[in-house]
């Protein structure tokens, strides 16, 4: 295996900016951050909608059985 030293990236941008390895890290790493603040929020979301459903859920069993024993008497 062959140790080639490191050399310095450097990325062009659509604007004409010269971006250094360090700028292009902190760039990936608040898209990053964004995502998993977006991901956090979409689960939270769906977590409390499915506590209503479940709440709904169990409300319809009881006056399911509510209605089967008054149609039993």
């Amino acid at each position: 295996m062959s140790s080639a030293p490191d050399t310095p990236i450097t990325i062009k941008t659509r604007s004409g900016r010269l971006l250094d390895s360090s700028a292009v890290e902190e760039i990936v790493d608040r898209g990053l951050a964004r995502r998993e603040r977006e991901l956090t929020s979409h689960r939270a979301r769906a977590k409390a909608s499915a506590a209503r459903l479940v709440e709904k859920a169990l409300g319809v069993r009881c006056l399911a059985k509510k209605i089967l024993a008054g149609l039993k008497r």
